[in-house]
């Protein structure tokens, strides 16, 4: 195992699945994946982002496989530009160097979206921006999946507030009447997410385009997963209660609108 080391006395639980390795250490939780370049993240709210692209993978879904993969290229961008004070020309050499993101993609070669084919990479006015061609592989075309940041801070800004919520009878442990999302960073590129569930790891929101948003709680092998659209009322959209032991139990939901 090519990975970070986790002090074996810190460790207080392992489990496996595919090919992820979830470490829960006394001081934090820790993702490792076995892909060709491996990096430990540390902080309850990084975990899942490499076992959602290769869970992403094998059920077929390529979008959300680029979405989760282009994630942590952002974050090993955020990373060397923290330690070099520069933008990286390219993509191909931001993991030279191991980085916190660098499970995204081996640093012999460029990263691929979920069709495999190579991200593109530019600067823009607004900073950088990085874009999956999509499923017809043309640039410029509307199925194009696109991160630049001044679209981000725009669409954050669009969904961030508070919103009433009634989901206790499909979701016991969500008793509070009310979703918050932040529009603070957790981590690139993922938002603060209120409230704090108990008995899940992480949490957090992400704009996913101009009028839509995911939001999720996990814990490992089971979560929930949020997919919402903005719209008059507020976010209209489906539930995903989601587990290795279980299939899947979809639910339609809204969240209202209401002052923070």
């Amino acid at each position: 195992m090519n990975g970070a080391r986790v002090p074996s006395e810190e460790v207080v639980g392992v489990a496996e699945r595919d090919r992820c390795i979830y470490v829960r250490g006394g001081r934090g939780h820790w993702l490792l994946s076995n892909r060709p370049l491996m990096a430990a993240l540390t902080g309850t709210v990084v975990i899942g982002l490499a076992c959602a692209v290769a869970m992403a993978e094998q059920e077929g879904d390529p979008g959300r496989a680029t979405r989760a993969n282009m994630l942590m290229v952002r974050r090993a961008i955020a990373h060397f530009i923290a330690e070099r004070r520069e933008i990286p020309a390219t993509l191909s050499i931001i993991c030279a160097v191991e980085r916190p993101g660098c499970v995204a993609f081996s640093g012999e070669e460029p990263p691929k979206d979920g069709w495999g084919r190579t991200l593109v990479y530019r600067s823009t006015p607004s900073g950088l921006e990085l874009r999956s061609r999509g499923a017809d592989g043309v640039d410029g075309t509307s199925d194009d999946l696109v991160f630049d940041a001044g679209r981000e801070r725009a669409a954050v800004g669009a969904s961030a507030g508070c919103y009433q919520v009634d989901w206790s009878s499909w979701w016991p442990a969500f008793s509070a009447g009310q979703l918050i999302l932040r529009e603070s960073p957790v981590e690139e590129g993922m938002y603060e997410l209120l409230p704090i569930l108990s008995g899940y790891l992480s949490q957090w929101w992400v704009p996913v385009s101009g009028d839509s948003v995911e939001i999720r709680w996990t814990a490992g092998f089971q979560g929930v997963t949020l997919f919402l659209e903005r719209g008059d009322v507020g976010l209209r959209g489906g539930a995903v209660v989601w587990s290795d032991a279980h299939p899947p139990r979809r639910q339609s939901i809204v969240a209202r609108k209401m002052p923070c």
